[in-house]
């Protein structure tokens, strides 16, 4: 017990001195998760789509991080638009926080098929923490206790997509934060890229390389290099490397054609990989088809 208590401790105040750095929770799947940091992804899938995902990092380690997303979203019948609805719960020891946001998408057609996504985000942060319940000896500074502050948020995101390829990039906390109730320590402003594309192997098999990019500061740049095989666009497999912190290994695959579970485990390459078995993290994604002249149209981003 003294143990789990002074890791606890350790864990809570280095993530109270660097709240100013990084702060957004990752996800190995977030292809599969876009909308929580760029809301120009709303309607993209040209169908309603739900998708949550449960991620347990560090597993093994006390107060390690657990979050989970939900996201639905989908066109409306003005195609050009699109909305959606996104939260989030990160738990991190005696630390928690929940996200709730709406999202609002304006798109723009071009010929070549691709279409320019312009996005908005405005929802709420809410904060708690109990930091003195494992601060033993009553003297840090950061052991700081929040009971349910909230405060508002706003984000912005842009959005290309064509048939084969895809970009976007966004800052899903533009505004927002709680600077003062967290003793003059500011919350970092995230700035995320991704990109990817849609390579054709065959008759029945597709590549999809891709590549998100975060940017904070305080923080190194972050990186996930993906690359997954699709199969008759029923089984995915693929491999994520994150600079310098991990690598995973996923498997996704289509129950049925609306249904789609995914699983995701990461293996860490950092000094943490002595305490922990690794992140694990589970998906499952159900889309509303829309059938076109009889055929279902299947989106791989």
């Amino acid at each position: 017990m003294k143990t789990i208590c002074v890791e606890l401790l350790a864990f809570a105040t280095t993530l109270a001195s660097v709240i100013n750095a990084q702060q957004e929770p990752m996800f190995t799947q977030y292809l599969d998760n876009q909308i929580y940091v760029n809301p120009a992804f709303a309607g993209c899938q040209e169908y309603l789509q739900i998708t949550g995902i449960h991620r347990h990092q560090w597993a093994g380690v006390a107060g390690a991080p657990r979050s989970t997303t939900l996201a639905l979203h989908a066109p409306l019948k003005f195609e050009a638009i699109g909305i959606g609805l996104d939260i989030m719960n990160d738990q991190i020891g005696p630390m928690s926080r929940f996200t709730g946001a709406v999202d609002f998408a304006y798109r723009i057609h071009f010929e070549d098929k691709g279409k320019l996504s312009f996005g908005l985000k405005a929802g709420i942060d809410r904060y708690q923490s109990n930091l003195r319940a494992v601060d033993r000896t009553g003297q840090d500074p950061n052991a700081v206790n929040l009971q349910g502050v909230t405060s508002p948020m706003f984000g912005a995101g842009i959005y290309y997509f064509a048939p084969n390829w895809f970009a976007g990039a966004s800052v899903p906390r533009l505004i927002g934060g709680l600077k003062d109730e967290l003793g003059g320590m500011d919350e970092a402003r995230h700035f995320f890229m991704v990109a990817g594309a849609l390579l054709p192997v065959g008759k029945t098999f597709q590549l999809r390389p891709s590549i998100q990019t975060r940017m904070t500061t305080g923080a190194p740049i972050s990186a996930d290099a993906s690359l997954t095989g699709i199969w008759k666009s029923k089984l995915w497999v693929g491999l994520n490397y994150r600079i310098a912190e991990s690598i995973s290994f996923l498997v996704q695959c289509k129950i049925i054609d609306q249904l789609k579970l995914g699983y995701a485990f990461d293996l860490s390459l950092s000094q943490l990989n002595v305490r922990t078995v690794g992140s694990h993290e589970i998906l499952l994604s159900y889309g509303f088809l829309r059938e076109v002249q009889g055929l279902v149209s299947p989106r791989y981003f």
